[in-house]
C-alpha cells in the first residue's frame, strides 16, 4: 500500500494498467486508466513545466520533486490528522536536491524557509522567490515525525 503512489506517480498519465486488487479475500484484476491528479485549484500537475503531448502533466521544481495536493486520500494514506497542512511528495526526480537531503515519496512538506506551504500553489509562490545557489530551510513530516532538513539549490537553475 505505501508503495503504490510511487508506483502510480511514475506511471505514465492516460496509461491503461491492470490491477490485482483484493476484495473481501477475492482477487480480481482491473483495467484502470492512469489519471493527472488535480491540485488545491483543481488544476493538473505539470511535467517538466509544460504540456507533454497530452500525456498528461507533472511539475519540475527547484527541489526535483513532484508535489500534490493533500486530498482526504492522502491523509488517510498518511495516517495524518485533522489540522495537519502540506504538499505531499509524489515522487522525487534521481539526483535533484531533493534527493541528496533525503526528501522521499510520501513526505509532507509544511513550510519552505519558513513559509506556510498549505497546497501546490503556495508551494509555487515560495519556490518562485528563491535564489539558485541558496539553502532552504524545508519543515517536513515523515510519518508522525516533524522533521527539518536544509536543502541547498544548485548554482544554476535546471
Amino acid at each position: 500500500m505505501k508503495e503504490l503512489p510511487t508506483i502510480v506517480a511514475e506511471t505514465q498519465v492516460n496509461k491503461k494498467v491492470t490491477m490485482e486488487v483484493v476484495r473481501a479475500g477475492e482477487t480480481r484484476k482491473v483495467d484502470v486508466v492512469i489519471a493527472a491528479m488535480r491540485d488545491d485549484e483543481g488544476e493538473d500537475q505539470e511535467e517538466d513545466g509544460e504540456r507533454d503531448g497530452g500525456q498528461g502533466k507533472m511539475e519540475k521544481n527547484l527541489l526535483g520533486v513532484v508535489p500534490q495536493a493533500l486530498t482526504p486520500e492522502w491523509r488517510a494514506r498518511l495516517d495524518l490528522p485533522a489540522g495537519v497542512d502540506g504538499v505531499v511528495v509524489a515522487n522525487v526526480e534521481s539526483g535533484s536536491p531533493a534527493d541528496h537531503a533525503g526528501i522521499r515519496p510520501g513526505d509532507l512538506l509544511q513550510e519552505i524557509n519558513r513559509k506556510p506551504v498549505k497546497g501546490v500553489a503556495d508551494m509555487r509562490a515560495v519556490l518562485g522567490k528563491v535564489n539558485p545557489g541558496q539553502t532552504l530551510l524545508v519543515l517536513m513530516r515523515r510519518g508522525n515525525e516533524p522533521l527539518f532538513l536544509a536543502v541547498p539549490l544548485p548554482a544554476k537553475k535546471p
